[in-house]
């Protein structure tokens, strides 16, 4: 199995854009595209009673494409802003889930 490499997961997320499936995200002075989606996470839950869950705004960006990426930053995503949660690498590292939310 090969791993993709930086030219392959920038070009996955410029085609997701492209076909209209991606996002634009401008931190400071960096630019990149990525992809939103909603990640469920249980808040609660012990087996007895129905758990408790939330759900999480991601984008996901290649690692290292945003600079000042840290918690409490503001960035604009698709045009509308947001405020970085906390963010952490994915699989090999090649990509960053960012957890934001609307400001």
């Amino acid at each position: 199995m090969a791993i993709l490499g930086s030219a392959d997961i920038t070009a996955m997320f410029d085609d997701l854009l492209a076909a209209g499936g991606g996002v634009a995200v401008v931190l400071g002075a960096d630019s990149t595209n990525g992809l939103m989606d909603v990640n469920p996470r249980e808040l609660f839950g012990d087996g007895e009673m129905p758990a408790l869950r939330a759900e999480d705004e991601v984008l996901w960006v290649e690692t290292g494409a945003l600079s000042a990426l840290a918690p409490s930053v503001a960035l604009t995503i698709g045009g509308s802003a947001y405020t970085v949660q906390d963010s952490y690498r994915v699989g090999d590292g090649g990509t960053t889930a960012v957890v934001v939310r609307p400001s």
